[in-house]
């Protein structure tokens, strides 16, 4: 025996998910690549805790970005030490990246 709620329409069922998320007290964050909300729960029914992006191509994506961000605070004269500061990087990669060109 148990109780069971069947939603007979498809925004019946969104509603549903929706309340049992708040009721569950989920967590999300916004994903940093393409800014649509992921689930984060350490319990294993979502993405890790410390996970930034929702897939690979958001990964690639800001990573990508990261890159020519350093390049162009190069291009304006800042160090790598402050580039590495500015992007939360070590300055060992900022050098690569800058390398790149």
């Amino acid at each position: 025996m148990g109780l069971f709620i069947v939603p007979d329409t498809l925004i019946g069922c969104l509603w549903l998910q929706l309340a049992s998320a708040i009721a569950d007290f989920r967590k999300f964050r916004l994903c940093e690549g393409c800014k649509k909300p992921m689930l984060v729960a350490p319990e294993g029914s979502g993405y890790r805790t410390n996970r930034k992006t929702c897939s690979n191509a958001c990964r690639i994506r800001l990573y990508s970005r990261r890159k020519l961000e350093a390049r162009q605070l190069r291009d304006q004269k800042l160090s790598v030490r402050e580039i590495a500061k500015r992007l939360g990087t070590g300055i060992e990669q900022v050098k690569r990246w800058i390398a790149e060109r």
